[in-house]
C-alpha cells in the first residue's frame, strides 16, 4: 500500500486483484470497475477467460488469463458443458447453472491461490457467479484479503416478503405462502447444490447443513450490489454487509460509430428497444422474430440488438434497425419502451433512462427480474421466454397508451440518480483495507 498521487482526492494506494465469471454481463461489470479503480491510481490486476482479454487494452489494468476449464470461450459453452443447452424455467434450469459453476470452481481457485501466493494484493473482486471465490472464503485457516463481491444479477437471497415463484407479497397470507414456496425451491435446486457441495468436498471444505444460494451473499467482507432498494423488494433480512450502490454509470469515450439512421430517431413515432440479450441470443424465434412480426406494419420504430451475432434472417422493413450492437446510452434516451429477456443490466440501465420495460424471460434469473419490473410498476412481466405475437402486441401497446408505466419508470430513474455506483465501491474498497491494515 501507498499514498495515491494522481487521485483527485488523498487516497490508499491499493494493489487489487478483479476475478469475474467469463460471461459478458458479468466481465463488463467488472471491465468498468477495473478501469475506474486503475484511474484513480490504484494497481489492478484481471482474472477471466483470455477471449475478453482485449476489453482491457490500453487501460493499464493486468490481464491474466484462468487455468484449465475456466478459461473457456463462453459463446462455445453449452459444447463444452450440455447441461446448459437444457431449456428449463427457473429455478429448475439454476441445477445445470450449478452444476456448470462447481465444475469451474477447482480452476478458478487455483488460479486465485497462485496469484496470491505470488503477489500480495489487498483486496480482491468477484462477481457473486465466480465460484473459485467460495473455497477461500470457507478455509478459516488461509489468511487472504478482504473480499467484495459486486452483484450484477438481480439478489437470489431468500427473503421472507418474496417468493422464488411469485414475488413479492407481505400480507399475513403472502408470508405464509412465501415460505412453503421457499421449501419448495429448495427441493427443486437440491441436486444444484450438491454439485457445489461435492466440488467443495473435493477441496477439502464442507459447509454445515450444505451449501445455500445466501451463501453468496453472507460471506464476503462487503456485498455492493448494483441496483436501488427503490427497485427491489423491502426485506429485514438483507445482511448487514449487504448494500444497494445504484447502476454502473455508462463508459465515456470510446470508438463507436453510430449508425447513420439513429439520429433519425426523432420522437415523430414510438421507439421499441428489442434485446434478446448477450448470451440467450442464439434463437432469435424467442422474442426478436416474434416482436418483429408482431410490431412491423405498425407506426413504430423497431430497433433490435443481436447481441453480437450475426446471420439470422429476420423480418425487414423501412420501421425496423437491426444491429449487432448498440451502446445503451446510444438508444435508451430516444426509446419508449424496451421489451427484453429479463437480464439484469439492460433493465437497470433502461430503468436509469426513465424507460418502461417488458421482460419475456424465466431462465436463469429472469423471472425474478420479471417480478422486480411488475412489482415497482414501471412496465410488464410476461412470465414467458417464447411469448406469442399477440402477447407482445397487446403488452407493447398497453404499456404506450397507460402513462402509469412512464412515469414510474421516471420516478425510478429519479432515485437512481442519487447513487453513485463506482464512488462507492472506491470507498468502500479503501475502508476495508485500511481497517484490514489496522
Amino acid at each position: 500500500m501507498g499514498i495515491c498521487t494522481r487521485c483527485s482526492v488523498l487516497t490508499i494506494m491499493m494493489r487489487i486483484l478483479m476475478a469475474a465469471h467469463p460471461s459478458p454481463a458479468h466481465v463488463n461489470a467488472l471491465v468498468r470497475i477495473a478501469k475506474y479503480l486503475r484511474n484513480q491510481g490504484h494497481e489492478v490486476t484481471f482474472l477471466t477467460s483470455s477471449v475478453f482479454e482485449d476489453l482491457l487494452a490500453g487501460s493499464g489494468v493486468r490481464f491474466l488469463p484462468l487455468s484449465g476449464i475456466a478459461n473457456h470461450d463462453y459463446r462455445e459453452r453449452t459444447k463444452l458443458f450440455p447441461e446448459l443447452a437444457a431449456e428449463q424455467s427457473y429455478p429448475l434450469s439454476l441445477n445445470g447453472y450449478m452444476k456448470f459453476v462447481s465444475s469451474l470452481m477447482p480452476e478458478e481457485y487455483e488460479s486465485l491461490k497462485q496469484i496470491l501466493q505470488n503477489d500480495p494484493m489487498d483486496l480482491i473482486f468477484v462477481d457473486p457467479i465466480f465460484f473459485g471465490a467460495l473455497p477461500l472464503l470457507l478455509d478459516s485457516g488461509s489468511r487472504r484479503p478482504s473480499l467484495i463481491s459486486i452483484g450484477m444479477v438481480a439478489p437470489l437471497l431468500s427473503l421472507r416478503e418474496s417468493s422464488p415463484f411469485t414475488g413479492y407479497d407481505a400480507s399475513p397470507d403472502g408470508l405464509r405462502r412465501n415460505e412453503t414456496e421457499r421449501r419448495k425451491f429448495n427441493d427443486l435446486t437440491a441436486p444444484g447444490r450438491a454439485h457445489i457441495d461435492s466440488a467443495l468436498a473435493a477441496l477439502g471444505l464442507e459447509v454445515p447443513g450444505g451449501f445455500t444460494l445466501n451463501l453468496l451473499y453472507t460471506l464476503p467482507d462487503a456485498f455492493l450490489q448494483l441496483g436501488t432498494a427503490e427497485f427491489d423488494f423491502p426485506s429485514s433480512d438483507y445482511p448487514r454487509n449487504f448494500r444497494f450502490i445504484g447502476p454502473l454509470p455508462s463508459e465515456e469515450g470510446g470508438t463507436y460509430t453510430p449508425p447513420g439512421w439513429l439520429s433519425q430517431l426523432e420522437g415523430q413515432k414510438p421507439v421499441v428497444f428489442v434485446s434478446q440479450g448477450g448470451i440467450a441470443n442464439l434463437d432469435p424465434d424467442q422474442l426478436i422474430r416474434p416482436a418483429l412480426e408482431a410490431l412491423q406494419h405498425e407506426e413504430l420504430d423497431l430497433v433490435v440488438t443481436q447481441g453480437g451475432r450475426n446471420g439470422h434472417s429476420l423480418p425487414n422493413g423501412p420501421n425496423i434497425h437491426i444491429e449487432r450492437y448498440l451502446p445503451y446510452e446510444s438508444i435508451l434516451p430516444k426509446t419508449d419502451v424496451f421489451l427484453t429477456n429479463g437480464g439484469f443490466n439492460g433493465v437497470q440501465q433502461a430503468l436509469a433512462f426513465g424507460v418502461p420495460v417488458i421482460v419475456a424471460g424465466i431462465t436463469e434469473e429472469k423471472l425474478i427480474v420479471g417480478h422486480r419490473v411488475a412489482q415497482s410498476g414501471a412496465g410488464l412481466n410476461l412470465a414467458t421466454s417464447s411469448p406469442s405475437k399477440e402477447q407482445i402486441h397487446e403488452a407493447v401497446f398497453t404499456v404506450l397508451k397507460e402513462k402509469a408505466f412512464r412515469q414510474k419508470a421516471r420516478e425510478l430513474q429519479a432515485s437512481f440518480a442519487h447513487y453513485d455506483a463506482l464512488r462507492t465501491i472506491g470507498e468502500v474498497a479503501e475502508s476495508l483495507v485500511a481497517n484490514s491494515k489496522r
